[in-house]
């Protein structure tokens, strides 16, 4: 039985009429800000930069669980509001996996109005951001396991992958708009992107499991169809996609490395709309796997780059990972203008993320949560 000790993340990215790949500044900068939030399980910031909230859960010994929200005004360290929610259903910090409840995350609304919480399997909290107050829950059907939902940019519209279907939800009303169909992901299923202006929908779905050889797919959607605008295979195991400039569609790779020798990826960019390659942005030093984040002002991507080999030690696949970090590239310039190492407090289950102009990355850790700011580059 073949045994793979860890599945690589790795992305890195410049800009797509730039082939060239830039070397990472030497040194890694200290965070700008550190809150410290017990409990902390994600955070999002304001679409306006302004604030951050997180989702905290505690779980006292001999009492359930807890959950809240807190917003915090991140530039002054000061906790300005709490408001608890429904206690998820879960009973240890080990039932929190998101193989057993699907995804925990926050969004928000472009206009910043409404806030979108999944925590449980299932379930879709819609508050109001004013004042935190849950305005609808809406319920996926059967209960399904959430593996992913994103904000559209453009209108108060959720997209939520379970299983084999996506379905888009109008916030206002908690009503199922529409759902397509799609062919079931033996791998990476948190695949799923908006263009910036709302009017497509993208999902990625892998033909095998990760670190397996093979291909896979993109469905393209339109909000406004119940038909599906387009689908293209892609010649890697996708995991991650976003949409850059126009039509293009960036896709990252769940494939491992190979074999006695560091292997690392190149990340090909697609047109959307006819599935045609558009080029792709080579690897250097490191590579692009899994993980990838474009924000909605699209100038600046977000992506862990590692380099990988595979051995045959002790009778087994053993994947070594050297060279993992995170790394903020400015897709005007082509430049990175931001580095941190890949620690256990921002491994894959603890990604770091963009604010919504790409003016902050922050990244959870232990206790709480670092806010880095993302440079310009030097033109």
């Amino acid at each position: 039985m073949r045994l793979f000790l860890a599945v690589a993340i790795a992305l890195v990215l410049a800009q797509p009429w730039n082939p060239l790949f830039c070397e990472t500044p030497s040194g890694f900068p200290s965070p700008a800000y550190v809150l410290h939030i017990p409990g902390l399980l994600v955070a999002e910031m304001s679409p306006e930069e302004e604030y951050l909230i997180a989702l905290v859960m505690r779980w006292p010994k001999g009492d359930p669980p807890t959950a809240e929200l807190q917003v915090w005004d991140f530039r002054k360290g000061t906790l300005l509001q709490i408001h608890s929610l429904p206690t998820p259903e879960t009973s240890s910090p080990a039932l929190q996996s998101e193989w057993q409840l699907g995804i925990t995350a926050l969004r928000y609304t472009s206009d910043g109005q409404l806030l979108v919480v999944s925590m449980s399997r299932g379930l879709v909290h819609v508050l109001r951001t004013a004042d935190l107050e849950e305005i609808r829950t809406i319920n996926v059907p059967l209960h399904a396991k959430i593996h992913t939902f994103e904000v559209s940019p453009a209108a108060h519209q959720v997209a939520v992958r379970v299983s084999d279907d996506v379905l888009l939800y109008d916030l206002d009303s908690g009503g199922e708009i529409r759902r397509w169909k799609i062919k079931h992901s033996d791998g990476y299923e948190r695949g799923l992107a908006w263009r910036r202006d709302g009017g497509a929908l993208a999902a990625s779905v892998a033909d095998y499991s990760p670190c397996n050889r093979g291909g896979g797919m993109i469905y393209v959607f339109d909000p406004k169809s119940e038909k599906i605008s387009n689908v293209f295979d892609v010649p890697l195991l996708p995991a991650d996609i976003a949409f850059g400039p126009g039509d293009s569609l960036y896709v990252a790779s769940n494939t491992c490395g190979g074999y006695f020798a560091h292997w690392t990826l190149d990340l090909p960019f697609f047109d959307s709309a006819t599935g045609k390659k558009m080029g792709r942005i080579p690897a250097g030093r490191v590579g692009f796997r899994t993980h990838i984040t474009i924000p909605t002002n699209k100038n600046v991507l977000l992506a862990h780059a590692d380099r990988e080999k595979t051995t045959f030690e002790g009778l087994e696949d053993t994947l070594k990972v050297t060279d993992a970090q995170w790394q903020v590239w400015d897709l005007s310039s082509g430049k990175v203008v931001l580095t941190i190492p890949e620690t256990i407090e921002t491994a894959r289950d603890r990604s770091p993320s963009l604010s919504n102009n790409g003016h902050f990355m922050y990244a959870r850790q232990e206790q709480g949560l670092k806010v880095f700011s993302v440079p310009t580059a030097e033109k």
